[in-house]
């Protein structure tokens, strides 16, 4: 995983953050997949 955007203007971190207050994130975001097994051996 890597970063792709980077948000740096004050004025839109605070929009963003002003709208969580509001409306909370959604349980979406914070969605994680369960662990995988081990590859499958080469046959």
């Amino acid at each position: 995983m890597g970063i792709v955007a980077s948000i740096e203007e004050p004025k839109a971190i605070r929009a963003i953050l002003v709208h969580f207050a509001k409306h909370g994130a959604r349980d979406e975001a914070h969605y994680r997949p369960g662990p995988r097994g081990p590859p499958a051996a080469a046959a």
